[in-house]
């Protein structure tokens, strides 16, 4: 039985080779560095804030460590992990949103339910 030859693929590099469709093409330098970091940790600052003042400490305190180990990564320029931490910290501060959606227990009781005026 003959084998049938192996079909050619048609692989595309990144900054290689063909662009598909039409142009124009544009480059952008995407690196990460610690200014682009900048607008992340104040954003954990700003939720671990808000976590805090809704009394929700537990997730309050997740999202400080978050914080701090971005901090810590981008003191060392390790951008991967300072990534990876800030996605951390965000996906604690959007989980205690849903879990938490009045705002936390202290304000929960003074949110208005739909049965009373």
């Amino acid at each position: 039985m003959t084998q049938k030859p192996a079909k050619r693929s048609r692989v595309l590099t990144p900054g290689h080779g063909h662009h598909l469709g039409k142009g124009p093409y544009r480059r952008f330098d995407a690196s990460p560095t610690a200014d682009l970091f900048a607008a992340i940790v104040a954003s954990l600052e700003s939720a671990h804030h808000e976590l805090a003042q809704a009394g929700l400490t537990e997730a309050a305190r997740s999202v400080d460590e978050a914080l701090q180990a971005v901090r810590g990564g981008l003191q060392e320029n390790d951008f991967s992990t300072a990534t990876r931490e800030a996605a951390r910290g965000l996906a604690s501060f959007a989980a205690a949103l849903a879990e938490n959606p009045s705002g936390g227990p202290d304000q929960a009781a003074a949110l208005p339910t739909p049965e009373s005026p």
